[in-house]
């Protein structure tokens, strides 16, 4: 077993390699307590841990965590491979995903989240993580100042992006208006479709560690977020009730392009990237690690699973 880390931060993912060294549910019973090396690395990966199928990925999540299969105000393409197993964002290959933490504009997020690589790609494709302790050391005092009030997540499902009726599992629209009720998310019709509108934390305190996390997708979703820098110029054209999703301070100011850089610089400073190999197993503690997706060749193949810690 080896801990991989560096010197810009004392929280870096724990690395277990398999190879030789058993199964992932064998280690997983010989090391009963490894859910609070979660909570101290925020990551533990294991190499060559022999998931190559579905099936064997569905086990490994149900192995790891008690699975969520609540996947409601969805904001990106993704398709269900089983009850607990889905792809990861189907995003094209040559673009990047910038780092969020998932479904943090929710109220409820989950607390882990469990990758598996079943075919490793050509070039790049990893998955990279960014430990959110790190990150209030790493930004500015006065950017993180500057989102004290939290962070407005604004959608729009008029044609672009997720469909609403994808999103919200429905196609009722007062179904979704009893969510939204329900759940403090801001809805209102027009003749365009669906607008959305919510606010919740930048930071949040970790509920078993009680550290302070930057924990959100301020920078994922917002317009200038968007790689590569024609696309962003290409929706900041599009009327602003037609962007599929943009992200403001809570007062419903600009993120200006000074604090997106800064965010930018932020988390590259603090990045883990755990070059994919098919077998592979990742977990991460959601509210402790953003994820993000660099562009890749080749037939990259990387699911996803959902779901609490197992204590």
């Amino acid at each position: 077993m080896t801990n991989e880390r560096d010197e810009r931060t004392s929280t870096m993912p724990m690395v277990i390699d398999l190879d030789g060294a058993g199964s992932l549910d064998a280690w997983v019973a010989a090391a009963p307590g490894w859910v609070d090396s979660l909570v101290e690395h925020g990551a533990v990966i294991f190499r060559n841990a022999g998931v190559g199928s579905v099936g064997d990925f569905d086990h490994a999540v149900s192995l790891l965590v008690r699975p969520d299969t609540e996947f409601g105000e969805e904001s990106s393409p993704r398709t269900a491979l089983s009850a607990k197993v889905f792809t990861s964002t189907e995003y094209p290959a040559p673009f990047p995903i910038q780092f969020h933490n998932e479904f943090s504009y929710r109220r409820a997020m989950p607390e882990c989240l469990v990758f598996a690589c079943l075919n490793a790609p050509e070039t790049g494709g990893s998955t990279p993580i960014a430990d959110g302790r790190a990150m209030l050391r790493a930004l500015p005092d006065e950017v993180v100042d500057r989102f004290a009030g939290g962070v407005r997540y604004v959608r729009n499902f008029c044609g672009l992006g997720v469909p609403w009726p994808s999103a919200f599992g429905t196609d009722s629209r007062a179904e979704v208006d009893a969510y939204c009720a329900a759940n403090g998310v801001g809805a209102r019709w027009s003749d365009k479709g669906l607008h959305t509108w919510q606010d919740a934390p930048a930071v949040r305190t970790h509920p078993v560690s009680g550290e302070r996390t930057w924990c959100n997708s301020a920078l994922n979703l917002n317009v200038r977020g968007t790689e590569p820098a024609e696309v962003h110029e290409a929706l900041l054209a599009v009327e602003p009730e037609l962007r599929p999703n943009d992200t403001f301070f809570a007062d419903g100011s600009e993120i200006g392009p000074e604090d997106i850089a800064a965010l930018r610089a932020a988390y590259e400073e603090v990045a883990y990237r755990h070059p994919w190999g098919t077998g592979d197993v990742m977990i991460i503690d959601n509210a402790l690690m953003s994820h993000a997706r660099d562009p890749f060749t080749g037939p990259r193949r990387v699911v996803v699973g959902m779901g609490a810690r197992t204590a």
